[in-house]
């Protein structure tokens, strides 16, 4: 009786944990990085706003993006703090995810009622679930600490048609004469994919890993699930190393999504 309500207890303190984690992503980011970088945007909105304005006037200036003297310094140096400390407590969320998942597996075997089986299988892909978003923020908040002009480009749809000047701009580049600041998104633009690319090519390691690992506990359901898993990350892999290896397509068609009116 003893080990039994210390496993409800050791139970309950890894929901508390994941719960808080979850939480914590979706509160913490935002007011966090704006003290780390000094920064005083209230909401993604106003973020939009600021990077429409700051790269119209680096390409009237003739400054590189995200160079030495750019308006976008502000906004990517933000955007990459917050990147970070959404990575961070997503790989924290990850770790407590296949935490339960493995204490899931663990204990099935030793439950001996039908209840007590069904239980467990349910906790069992409540915690893959909670694993898979986690591994998804990881990446995707990964990518956007490596490439962080990128990833604060992507406001741009969002300022409206402020946004077009720097959108035609940069479109007109690309088709014509490469200057050096469209020179240095494009490069900027290809190592956001190939980032995701290496960092797909690691998760869908470890998601392999964790199929053996199913499927020699005999978790059948969670083996054919993570399998699924591992060849949805080959074709996103396959995709991100396309376009890293050309990116000016993948960057005029998103920037031909800016809205001019």
């Amino acid at each position: 009786m003893t080990g039994r309500l210390i496993g409800v207890d050791r139970g309950l303190a890894q929901v508390v944990v994941i719960a808080s984690l979850l939480a914590a992503i979706v509160v913490v980011p935002w007011p966090l990085a704006s003290w780390l970088a000094k920064a005083d945007w209230p909401g993604p909105g106003s973020l939009a706003h600021a990077v429409a304005d700051a790269l119209a006037l680096d390409w009237r200036s003739g400054v590189v993006p995200g160079g030495a003297g750019s308006a976008l310094d502000g906004p990517t140096r933000f955007w990459q703090v917050f990147h970070l400390v959404k990575a961070l407590l997503s790989i924290g969320l990850l770790a407590a995810g296949i935490r339960a998942l493995m204490r899931s597996w663990t204990l099935s075997a030793a439950s001996g009622s039908a209840a007590g089986r069904l239980a467990r299988w349910v906790g069992s892909l409540a915690a893959l679930a909670c694993a898979g978003v986690a591994l998804l923020l990881t990446v995707a908040n990964l990518q956007g600490v490596i490439a962080p002009l990128t990833s604060v480009l992507g406001f741009l749809p969002d300022a409206g048609p402020s946004a077009s000047t720097g959108a035609v701009a940069i479109r007109g580049a690309l088709a014509g004469t490469p200057v050096p600041a469209s020179e240095a998104i494009v490069t900027d633009f290809a190592r956001y994919h190939l980032a995701l690319a290496v960092i797909g090519m690691l998760a869908a390691l470890a998601v392999a890993g964790l199929a053996v690992r199913a499927w020699l506990c005999h978790r059948t359901i969670e083996c054919v699930v993570l399998g699924l898993a591992v060849a949805s990350i080959g074709v996103v892999v396959a995709a991100n190393i396309g376009t890293g290896l050309d990116p000016v397509p993948a960057l005029d068609a998103f920037l031909a999504g800016v809205p001019t009116r």
